[in-house]
Protein backbone atom coordinates (compact mmCIF):
# COMPACT_ATOMS: atom_id res chain seq x y z
CA UNK A 1 0.00 0.00 0.00
CA UNK A 2 2.83 2.43 0.57
CA UNK A 3 4.11 1.84 -3.19
CA UNK A 4 0.42 2.75 -4.28
CA UNK A 5 0.56 6.12 -1.96
CA UNK A 6 4.05 6.88 -4.04
CA UNK A 7 3.32 6.22 -7.29
CA UNK A 8 6.26 3.84 -7.14
CA UNK A 9 4.72 1.63 -10.34
CA UNK A 10 3.81 4.27 -12.26
CA UNK A 11 7.86 5.79 -12.29
CA UNK A 12 9.58 2.80 -12.34
CA UNK A 13 7.16 1.97 -15.64
CA UNK A 14 8.04 5.77 -16.90
CA UNK A 15 11.24 5.11 -16.73
CA UNK A 16 11.14 1.52 -18.92
CA UNK A 17 11.58 -0.66 -16.41
CA UNK A 18 8.92 -3.70 -16.70
CA UNK A 19 6.86 -3.35 -13.29
CA UNK A 20 4.32 -6.48 -11.80
CA UNK A 21 2.48 -7.12 -9.08
CA UNK A 22 2.43 -10.45 -7.80
CA UNK A 23 -0.13 -10.63 -5.09
CA UNK A 24 -3.16 -11.82 -7.45
CA UNK A 25 -5.50 -9.13 -6.56
CA UNK A 26 -3.32 -6.44 -6.95
CA UNK A 27 -2.17 -8.20 -10.58
CA UNK A 28 -5.15 -8.33 -11.78
CA UNK A 29 -6.03 -4.71 -10.44
CA UNK A 30 -2.78 -3.95 -12.45
CA UNK A 31 -3.14 -4.78 -15.37
CA UNK A 32 -7.21 -3.25 -15.65
CA UNK A 33 -5.33 -0.19 -14.90
CA UNK A 34 -7.82 0.32 -11.59
CA UNK A 35 -6.87 1.54 -8.08
CA UNK A 36 -7.12 -1.23 -5.62
CA UNK A 37 -10.88 -1.89 -4.57
CA UNK A 38 -10.11 -3.35 -1.08
CA UNK A 39 -6.79 -3.06 1.03
CA UNK A 40 -7.27 -7.29 1.30
CA UNK A 41 -9.24 -8.10 -1.81
CA UNK A 42 -8.13 -6.26 -4.40
CA UNK A 43 -10.07 -6.83 -7.20
CA UNK A 44 -12.52 -8.13 -4.86
CA UNK A 45 -15.61 -6.71 -7.42
CA UNK A 46 -13.85 -7.65 -10.44
CA UNK A 47 -16.53 -10.57 -12.00
CA UNK A 48 -14.50 -13.98 -13.04
CA UNK A 49 -15.40 -13.18 -16.50
CA UNK A 50 -13.67 -10.37 -16.60
CA UNK A 51 -10.93 -11.85 -15.26
CA UNK A 52 -10.83 -14.49 -18.06
CA UNK A 53 -10.97 -11.53 -20.98
CA UNK A 54 -7.82 -10.26 -18.66
CA UNK A 55 -6.07 -13.37 -18.42
CA UNK A 56 -6.88 -14.82 -22.23
CA UNK A 57 -5.51 -11.17 -23.82
CA UNK A 58 -2.75 -10.72 -21.22
CA UNK A 59 -1.68 -13.60 -19.44
CA UNK A 60 -1.54 -16.57 -22.38
CA UNK A 61 -4.47 -18.31 -21.12
CA UNK A 62 -4.89 -20.34 -23.74
CA UNK A 63 -8.85 -21.56 -23.58
CA UNK A 64 -11.43 -19.25 -21.82
CA UNK A 65 -12.66 -20.90 -18.64
CA UNK A 66 -14.70 -19.07 -15.47
CA UNK A 67 -13.18 -21.72 -12.95
CA UNK A 68 -11.19 -20.02 -9.80
CA UNK A 69 -8.52 -22.94 -9.78
CA UNK A 70 -7.69 -22.44 -13.52
CA UNK A 71 -7.69 -18.80 -13.55
CA UNK A 72 -5.54 -18.98 -10.43
CA UNK A 73 -3.07 -21.50 -12.44
CA UNK A 74 -2.85 -19.40 -15.16
CA UNK A 75 -1.72 -16.58 -12.99
CA UNK A 76 0.82 -19.06 -11.53
CA UNK A 77 2.53 -19.90 -14.74
CA UNK A 78 2.47 -16.37 -16.00
CA UNK A 79 4.12 -14.77 -12.48
CA UNK A 80 6.34 -17.83 -12.07
CA UNK A 81 7.93 -16.92 -15.26
CA UNK A 82 8.66 -13.64 -14.55
CA UNK A 83 9.69 -14.61 -10.83
CA UNK A 84 12.71 -16.91 -12.36
CA UNK A 85 14.28 -13.86 -14.48
CA UNK A 86 13.62 -10.75 -12.22
CA UNK A 87 16.46 -8.58 -11.32
CA UNK A 88 15.07 -7.19 -8.35
CA UNK A 89 12.17 -7.31 -5.79
CA UNK A 90 9.61 -5.57 -4.16
CA UNK A 91 7.83 -6.27 -0.78
CA UNK A 92 5.93 -3.79 1.74
CA UNK A 93 6.58 -4.61 5.59
CA UNK A 94 4.05 -5.56 7.92
CA UNK A 95 6.21 -4.83 11.17
CA UNK A 96 10.37 -4.16 11.74
CA UNK A 97 11.49 -4.87 15.16
CA UNK A 98 13.90 -2.13 16.55
CA UNK A 99 14.84 -5.08 18.89
CA UNK A 100 16.27 -7.26 15.76
CA UNK A 101 16.07 -5.34 13.01
CA UNK A 102 13.86 -7.69 11.51
CA UNK A 103 11.65 -6.98 9.21
CA UNK A 104 8.11 -9.49 9.12
CA UNK A 105 5.95 -10.12 6.16
CA UNK A 106 2.09 -12.00 6.39
CA UNK A 107 0.93 -13.48 3.03
CA UNK A 108 -1.23 -16.34 1.90
CA UNK A 109 -0.21 -16.92 -1.47
CA UNK A 110 3.62 -17.42 -1.43
CA UNK A 111 4.66 -14.22 -3.81
CA UNK A 112 6.23 -12.43 -1.43
CA UNK A 113 8.59 -15.12 -0.32
CA UNK A 114 9.59 -15.44 -4.22
CA UNK A 115 10.26 -11.69 -4.37
CA UNK A 116 12.55 -12.41 -2.00
CA UNK A 117 14.23 -15.42 -3.17
CA UNK A 118 14.90 -15.11 -6.28
CA UNK A 119 16.62 -11.75 -7.30
CA UNK A 120 19.79 -10.75 -6.34
CA UNK A 121 18.38 -7.49 -5.11
CA UNK A 122 15.34 -6.97 -2.63
CA UNK A 123 14.20 -3.85 -1.55
CA UNK A 124 11.63 -3.64 1.69
CA UNK A 125 9.41 -0.23 1.66
CA UNK A 126 7.58 0.47 4.69
CA UNK A 127 5.86 3.75 6.53
CA UNK A 128 7.79 4.79 9.78
CA UNK A 129 4.25 3.67 12.01
CA UNK A 130 5.40 -0.35 11.27
CA UNK A 131 8.52 -0.27 13.63
CA UNK A 132 7.70 -1.88 16.91
CA UNK A 133 10.20 -2.50 20.02
CA UNK A 134 10.27 -5.76 20.34
CA UNK A 135 9.53 -9.31 19.14
CA UNK A 136 6.83 -9.95 21.83
CA UNK A 137 5.26 -6.99 20.55
CA UNK A 138 5.47 -8.27 16.79
CA UNK A 139 3.56 -10.79 18.10
CA UNK A 140 0.88 -9.71 19.61
CA UNK A 141 0.45 -7.70 16.57
CA UNK A 142 0.38 -10.82 14.14
CA UNK A 143 -2.80 -12.64 15.95
CA UNK A 144 -4.53 -9.34 15.57
CA UNK A 145 -3.52 -8.87 11.90
CA UNK A 146 -4.52 -12.48 11.48
CA UNK A 147 -7.67 -12.41 12.76
CA UNK A 148 -8.82 -8.88 11.73
CA UNK A 149 -7.92 -9.31 8.18
CA UNK A 150 -8.77 -13.01 7.25
CA UNK A 151 -10.22 -14.48 10.24
CA UNK A 152 -7.20 -17.18 10.26
CA UNK A 153 -5.05 -17.74 13.79
CA UNK A 154 -1.87 -17.01 11.59
CA UNK A 155 -1.65 -16.79 7.74
CA UNK A 156 -0.07 -19.31 5.44
CA UNK A 157 3.14 -17.93 5.88
CA UNK A 158 5.22 -15.74 7.79
CA UNK A 159 8.56 -14.16 6.79
CA UNK A 160 10.82 -12.81 9.29
CA UNK A 161 14.72 -11.29 7.60
CA UNK A 162 16.99 -9.85 9.42
CA UNK A 163 19.49 -8.92 6.37
CA UNK A 164 20.78 -10.69 3.75
CA UNK A 165 21.33 -14.35 2.81
CA UNK A 166 24.79 -15.40 4.36
CA UNK A 167 27.32 -16.88 2.70
CA UNK A 168 26.38 -20.79 3.46
CA UNK A 169 22.07 -20.00 2.70
CA UNK A 170 21.20 -20.72 -0.62
CA UNK A 171 18.35 -18.65 -0.65
CA UNK A 172 18.13 -15.19 -0.17
CA UNK A 173 18.79 -11.89 -1.70
CA UNK A 174 22.66 -10.82 -2.27
CA UNK A 175 21.47 -6.97 -1.33
CA UNK A 176 18.90 -6.25 0.82
CA UNK A 177 17.54 -2.28 1.02
CA UNK A 178 15.04 -1.03 3.46
CA UNK A 179 13.38 2.46 2.41
CA UNK A 180 11.46 3.75 5.16
CA UNK A 181 8.66 6.02 3.91
CA UNK A 182 7.98 9.33 5.95
CA UNK A 183 5.54 11.25 4.12
CA UNK A 184 4.42 13.87 6.66
CA UNK A 185 3.68 11.16 9.36
CA UNK A 186 6.67 12.66 11.62
CA UNK A 187 4.75 16.18 11.88
CA UNK A 188 1.82 14.15 12.23
CA UNK A 189 2.87 12.18 15.12
CA UNK A 190 3.45 15.53 17.42
CA UNK A 191 -0.36 16.10 17.48
CA UNK A 192 -1.19 14.18 19.99
CA UNK A 193 -4.68 13.62 18.57
CA UNK A 194 -3.61 13.16 14.84
CA UNK A 195 -1.17 10.59 15.68
CA UNK A 196 -4.26 7.99 16.76
CA UNK A 197 -4.67 7.30 13.08
CA UNK A 198 -1.24 5.99 12.63
CA UNK A 199 -2.26 2.84 15.35
CA UNK A 200 -3.96 1.64 12.12
CA UNK A 201 -2.02 -2.27 11.31
CA UNK A 202 -3.97 -2.10 7.49
CA UNK A 203 -6.14 -5.40 8.29
CA UNK A 204 -9.25 -3.98 6.42
CA UNK A 205 -11.88 -4.92 9.08
CA UNK A 206 -13.02 -1.61 8.84
CA UNK A 207 -13.87 -1.77 5.07
CA UNK A 208 -16.40 -5.30 5.81
CA UNK A 209 -18.53 -3.48 8.34
CA UNK A 210 -18.81 0.48 7.16
CA UNK A 211 -22.05 0.84 5.56
CA UNK A 212 -20.66 3.51 3.59
CA UNK A 213 -18.00 1.80 2.25
CA UNK A 214 -20.17 -1.70 1.60
CA UNK A 215 -22.65 0.79 -0.68
CA UNK A 216 -20.03 2.80 -3.05
CA UNK A 217 -17.28 0.19 -2.95
CA UNK A 218 -13.62 0.91 -2.88
CA UNK A 219 -13.37 3.71 -6.17
CA UNK A 220 -14.94 6.21 -4.94
CA UNK A 221 -12.23 7.42 -2.32
CA UNK A 222 -10.22 8.26 -4.79
CA UNK A 223 -6.85 7.03 -3.76
CA UNK A 224 -5.02 3.96 -2.59
CA UNK A 225 -6.73 3.76 0.76
CA UNK A 226 -10.30 3.70 0.89
CA UNK A 227 -12.64 2.62 4.07
CA UNK A 228 -12.68 4.41 6.91
CA UNK A 229 -9.06 3.91 7.33
CA UNK A 230 -8.93 5.77 3.78
CA UNK A 231 -11.19 8.00 5.08
CA UNK A 232 -8.59 8.63 8.39
CA UNK A 233 -5.29 8.29 6.31
CA UNK A 234 -6.31 10.11 2.92
CA UNK A 235 -6.92 13.62 4.78
CA UNK A 236 -3.49 13.52 6.64
CA UNK A 237 -1.37 12.55 3.60
CA UNK A 238 -3.34 14.42 0.84
CA UNK A 239 -4.78 17.77 3.29
CA UNK A 240 -7.98 18.22 4.46
CA UNK A 241 -8.58 20.68 1.44
CA UNK A 242 -9.03 18.07 -0.92
CA UNK A 243 -10.59 15.10 1.15
CA UNK A 244 -13.38 16.95 2.49
CA UNK A 245 -15.65 14.11 0.29
CA UNK A 246 -14.16 11.89 2.57
CA UNK A 247 -14.44 13.25 6.37
CA UNK A 248 -18.03 14.53 5.52
CA UNK A 249 -19.41 11.66 4.02
CA UNK A 250 -19.03 9.47 7.20
CA UNK A 251 -22.34 8.83 9.34
CA UNK A 252 -20.56 8.53 12.49
CA UNK A 253 -21.81 5.47 13.22
CA UNK A 254 -19.01 4.21 14.95
CA UNK A 255 -18.98 0.75 13.73
CA UNK A 256 -15.29 0.87 12.45
CA UNK A 257 -14.44 2.18 15.56
CA UNK A 258 -15.78 -1.10 17.16
CA UNK A 259 -14.35 -3.07 14.99
CA UNK A 260 -10.90 -1.44 15.02
CA UNK A 261 -7.85 -3.73 16.48
CA UNK A 262 -6.05 -0.79 16.89
CA UNK A 263 -8.29 0.88 18.97
CA UNK A 264 -8.91 4.29 16.30
CA UNK A 265 -11.36 6.19 17.38
CA UNK A 266 -12.74 7.30 13.40
CA UNK A 267 -15.58 9.18 13.92
CA UNK A 268 -13.52 11.42 16.51
CA UNK A 269 -10.81 11.69 14.23
CA UNK A 270 -13.67 12.72 11.27
CA UNK A 271 -15.38 15.48 14.04
CA UNK A 272 -11.60 16.89 14.49
CA UNK A 273 -11.00 17.12 10.94
CA UNK A 274 -14.26 19.12 10.21
CA UNK A 275 -13.45 21.44 12.68
CA UNK A 276 -9.80 22.06 11.36
CA UNK A 277 -11.17 22.50 7.57
CA UNK A 278 -13.17 25.02 9.07
CA UNK A 279 -11.38 26.91 10.92
CA UNK A 280 -8.53 26.67 7.95
CA UNK A 281 -5.58 24.88 10.01
CA UNK A 282 -2.65 25.52 8.12
CA UNK A 283 -0.73 22.67 9.31
CA UNK A 284 -3.37 19.82 8.19
CA UNK A 285 -4.41 21.99 4.91
CA UNK A 286 -7.22 22.97 6.25
CA UNK A 287 -9.41 25.30 4.06
CA UNK A 288 -11.72 27.88 5.86
CA UNK A 289 -15.22 27.98 5.24
CA UNK A 290 -16.50 30.57 2.58
CA UNK A 291 -19.05 32.67 3.94
CA UNK A 292 -21.33 31.18 0.95
CA UNK A 293 -21.43 27.97 2.62
CA UNK A 294 -22.50 29.81 6.32
CA UNK A 295 -25.07 31.38 3.97
CA UNK A 296 -26.60 28.35 2.88
CA UNK A 297 -26.59 26.09 5.54
CA UNK A 298 -28.37 29.36 7.60
CA UNK A 299 -30.62 28.95 4.91
CA UNK A 300 -31.42 24.88 5.03
CA UNK A 301 -31.48 25.19 9.12
CA UNK A 302 -34.49 27.90 8.32
CA UNK A 303 -35.96 25.91 5.51
CA UNK A 304 -35.97 22.44 7.74
CA UNK A 305 -37.63 23.96 10.77
CA UNK A 306 -40.52 25.16 8.77
CA UNK A 307 -42.50 22.03 7.23
CA UNK A 308 -44.41 24.83 4.61
CA UNK A 309 -41.07 26.43 3.15
CA UNK A 310 -39.99 22.75 2.99
CA UNK A 311 -42.55 21.61 0.80
CA UNK A 312 -42.36 24.63 -1.61
CA UNK A 313 -38.71 24.33 -1.49
CA UNK A 314 -38.85 20.28 -2.49
CA UNK A 315 -41.05 21.14 -5.15
CA UNK A 316 -39.13 24.07 -6.84
CA UNK A 317 -35.88 21.81 -6.76
CA UNK A 318 -37.33 18.39 -7.63
CA UNK A 319 -37.80 19.11 -11.50
CA UNK A 320 -34.17 21.03 -11.57
CA UNK A 321 -32.70 18.25 -9.55
CA UNK A 322 -33.64 15.22 -11.86
CA UNK A 323 -32.57 17.27 -15.29
CA UNK A 324 -28.71 18.25 -13.58
CA UNK A 325 -28.72 14.88 -12.66
CA UNK A 326 -30.45 13.18 -15.78
CA UNK A 327 -27.48 15.24 -17.64
CA UNK A 328 -24.69 14.67 -15.39
CA UNK A 329 -24.58 18.60 -15.03
CA UNK A 330 -23.40 18.30 -11.55
CA UNK A 331 -20.02 16.74 -12.06
CA UNK A 332 -18.56 20.13 -13.84
CA UNK A 333 -19.65 22.23 -11.63
CA UNK A 334 -16.84 22.95 -9.53
CA UNK A 335 -14.72 20.89 -7.25
CA UNK A 336 -16.81 19.92 -4.77
CA UNK A 337 -19.86 18.26 -7.13
CA UNK A 338 -17.07 16.76 -9.04
CA UNK A 339 -15.70 15.18 -5.75
CA UNK A 340 -18.91 14.02 -4.93
CA UNK A 341 -20.30 12.87 -8.05
CA UNK A 342 -17.39 11.88 -9.77
CA UNK A 343 -17.81 8.49 -9.00
CA UNK A 344 -21.45 8.32 -7.50
CA UNK A 345 -24.92 8.63 -9.19
CA UNK A 346 -27.04 10.72 -7.24
CA UNK A 347 -30.66 9.35 -7.13
CA UNK A 348 -33.87 10.74 -8.62
CA UNK A 349 -35.79 12.78 -6.40
CA UNK A 350 -39.64 11.31 -6.64
CA UNK A 351 -42.27 13.11 -8.21
CA UNK A 352 -44.36 13.31 -5.41
CA UNK A 353 -43.09 13.38 -1.58
CA UNK A 354 -44.88 10.82 0.61
CA UNK A 355 -47.58 13.07 2.30
CA UNK A 356 -48.44 13.85 -1.38
CA UNK A 357 -48.84 10.31 -2.09
CA UNK A 358 -50.81 9.46 1.05
CA UNK A 359 -53.12 12.54 0.35
CA UNK A 360 -53.68 11.07 -3.19
CA UNK A 361 -54.28 7.69 -1.73
CA UNK A 362 -56.76 8.23 0.79
CA UNK A 363 -58.54 10.82 -1.42
CA UNK A 364 -58.98 7.50 -3.96
CA UNK A 365 -60.09 4.93 -1.27
CA UNK A 366 -62.82 8.08 -0.53
CA UNK A 367 -63.82 7.95 -4.04
CA UNK A 368 -63.89 3.88 -4.23
CA UNK A 369 -66.19 3.98 -1.17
Amino acid sequence: MVTEETGLNGLLIKEGIDTYETDLGEFIAQQLERPPFHIVGPAINVSVEEVCDLFMKKAGMKEATTDPVELGYAARLFLRDKFHHIEMGITGVNMAVAETGTIINVENEGNIRFNKSSPRTQVSIMSIEKVVPAMNDAMHLLRLLCRSCTGQKISAYVSMDSGPKKADEIDGPEELFIVIVDNGRSDLYSDLIVREALRCIRCGACLNVCPVYTKVGGYPYGWAYSGPMGQVLSPLLIGLDKTQDLYRACTLCGTCREICPGGIDHPALFLYYRSKDVEGDDKLKGKRRRWQEKRFFDFWTMMVRDSRLWNLGIKCVRPMMNRYTRDGVLKNMGSFFEGWFKERDFPAMAKKTFHERWRDLKKKDSNLQ
